[in-house]
């Protein structure tokens, strides 16, 4: 898909999650972060990554699934600040 496509549909996507609902982008893979801002433009706020390490770990620990969207995705849940 060429970039410029790329950039429209992900901030097509973004901009349908309701503001009110002040949602947060978070990433436990720094290159994640280095993919998607060039997208956005560098449209990402600066405020760091909000996942705490202990949780996180202790989250694959128990249900392991580390790499895997969906456990990435529910392990971050339970290690948002």
């Amino acid at each position: 898909m060429p970039f410029d496509q790329l950039r429209r549909e992900l901030l097509d996507w973004l901009n349908r999650v309701p503001a009110k609902a002040k949602p947060v982008l978070c990433f436990d893979f720094h290159g994640d972060l280095q993919l998607v801002d060039p997208l956005l433009g560098g449209a990402l706020p600066r405020g760091g990554n909000r996942l705490d390490a202990r949780r996180l770990a202790s989250y694959f620990a128990e249900h392991g699934g580390e790499h895997h969207a969906l456990q990435d995705a529910r392990a971050h849940a339970s290690a948002f600040i």
